[in-house]
């Protein structure tokens, strides 16, 4: 993509912060009340990571901002940018899993010609 909009002068990229949100949910952002009856739940386990995390990453965001600055300025960068070790694992656990199911049914898939 990144290619196909260069010739507007658009520069597209897509980066994955994982693990790199600073002081999140804190300073500028108002974060209502929980609920105790949420305290078990889906959102209420959530808000209770976001309390245990904050100020903790792992990462950077300064170091990562310095990556996207060089991502956007070379016009052969990707157009997904994965920041941080966690984010590249994810990713790459991701694809394999994916390739793990092709090959899996490729024999099967491949059988479709007349």
């Amino acid at each position: 993509m990144p290619g196909r909009v260069a010739q507007h002068r658009l520069v597209v990229a897509q980066q994955d912060a994982r693990r790199l949100v600073e002081r999140f949910l804190v300073g500028g952002v108002v974060a209502s009340p929980g609920h105790a009856a949420y305290t078990t739940t889906p959102a209420g386990r959530l808000r209770q990571r976001f309390a245990e995390q904050d100020g903790r990453q792992a990462n950077d965001p300064v170091r990562a901002a310095r990556v996207i600055l060089r991502a956007v300025e070379d016009p052969e960068s990707p157009l997904r940018l994965p920041l941080g070790p966690e984010a590249i694992d994810r990713i790459r656990e991701k694809i394999t899993g994916q390739a793990e199911d092709l090959d899996s049914y490729e024999t099967l898939a491949r059988d479709t010609r007349f």
